[in-house]
């Protein structure tokens, strides 16, 4: 080889180093190929302008769910008049027409009654809202269903509404108390019930357990169930076994259309020891134990989020490689509270500034919101258009559309707007 083709050779090597320091080793092990970075278009659609005190109340968007089609948003508002002494906040809930922006319904429920979860039938005809002891249908008219399922108050509340595939029932879970054993490991007192969505008729009541999971997965009802001795899960139609484990408490759980995932803990030894598992396969992905709580799994088995303990630092885990990315933080935010795409490939995280700190003297947010994204795992970026929780502290309306290529929030100015993936 002639010396200037060895210059040359040596040339380039040095160049493609100097490219490499400059583009970072997190970047250029981490982005990956073929996978969507989550960008967001330009311009989103504004549905309304929450009302910031200045007009004798206050607005806050809490939570928002898509219907399974994709076509309609329900949304919280939370009103609390600046005019009164004694704040007294009003509940609405507000169905959008999602293609055309234009707000369908608007139903009052109780006052100071927050709700706990928001179900739309299989079918997108129907909505169940559970607030404090009553869950109300909307049947897609001007007012709300003369059926409300009602339980007592003082004993129980709402925590979670299921539609049966058929939309003919509701299957119901409420809270009768909490207890934290050792390690602050939460166990709920749950009964599950099953109701005659037409009726009102209260047509099955479980006997209480120490915790109670209940899911749709397409065409099944799923239940996850806390044992005296274990964890049990499953399907309600048939009464088949799905999945069993001794000694476990619930973290988490994922049941989508490809496939089936739960996150198990497990105290031993004053640890607490986590465990991914793949349902279908009976198959343990990953275990391992710290100073953690808040896990998320993601939907289709890849990735979960979890927080730590006192730092409140948030970390990404690869499910089947065990890698786990540390989410960076961004100024003083610290990021937490992954809400998955579909896709599992996009995650909206909330990020808030750590105890002690405070905006209220300053020109940023409390609280933010940024997108992670598959493609590039170490980081987390804020959205453009500086989408911030501030206006909605009750839970901001973000949420995924179901293709996962829209999602919804509140905007600096106080905007309840859909976004679009690109």
């Amino acid at each position: 080889m002639g010396k200037h083709a060895q210059s040359r050779r040596a040339l380039l090597l040095i160049m493609a180093c100097l490219l490499l320091i400059a583009i970072g080793p997190t970047h250029a092990q981490n982005t990956r190929t073929g996978v969507s970075p989550c960008t967001i278009a330009a311009e989103p659609t504004a549905l309304q302008r929450l009302d910031d005190g200045r007009n004798g109340s206050r607005e806050q968007i809490g939570l928002a769910v898509w219907s399974p089609n994709g076509e309609q948003i329900a949304v919280w508002i939370s009103r609390t008049s600046t005019l009164q002494a004694v704040s007294d906040p009003e509940n609405w809930l507000q169905i959008w027409d999602a293609a055309q922006g234009v707000r369908i319904v608007e139903l009052p429920f109780e006052r100071n009654a927050e709700p706990k979860d928001i179900s739309w039938s299989a079918d997108s005809s129907k909505l169940a809202l559970a607030a404090g002891n009553h869950v109300h249908i909307w049947e897609g008219g001007q007012e709300w269903s003369p059926i409300v399922l009602e339980v007592d108050y003082y004993f129980h509340w709402f925590w979670q509404v299921v539609w049966s595939p058929d939309g003919s029932q509701l299957f119901t879970v409420d809270t009768s108390n909490e207890t934290l054993p050792p390690n602050w490991v939460p166990v709920y007192g749950n009964i599950l019930r099953r109701w005659d969505a037409t009726t009102g008729e209260l047509l099955e009541e479980s006997e209480v357990f120490e915790q109670v999971f209940v899911s749709a997965l397409q065409a099944q009802i799923i239940i996850v169930t806390r044992m005296p001795d274990g964890l049990l899960v499953r399907d309600y139609a048939s009464g088949e076994v799905l999945f069993s484990l001794q000694d476990g408490y619930l973290e988490d759980a994922s049941f989508t259309d490809g496939g089936q995932w739960l996150a198990s803990l497990m105290l031993e030894d004053g640890n607490k020891l986590r465990t991914v598992w793949d349902i279908s396969n009976q198959e343990a992905l990953l275990s391992f134990s710290g100073n953690y709580y808040s896990m998320r799994l993601g939907p289709t088995g890849d990735f979960f989020q979890i927080m730590h303990d006192f730092s409140w630092e948030s970390e990404v885990w690869e499910i089947r490689t065990g890698r786990h990315f540390e989410q960076s933080t961004i100024g003083s935010y610290q990021f937490e509270r992954a809400l998955w795409s579909p896709d599992g490939q996009c995650a909206i995280f909330r990020g808030v500034l750590p105890p002690g700190y405070s905006s209220h003297f300053g020109m940023a947010p409390d609280e933010v919101i940024a997108m992670w994204s598959a493609a590039e795992p170490e980081r987390v970026r804020l959205l453009d258009g500086a989408t911030t929780w501030f206006w909605g502290a009750l839970g901001g309306g973000v949420a995924w559309s179901p293709d996962g290529m829209r999602f919804t929030s509140v905007d600096e100015q106080g905007v309840f707007k859909i976004w679009q993936r690109e």
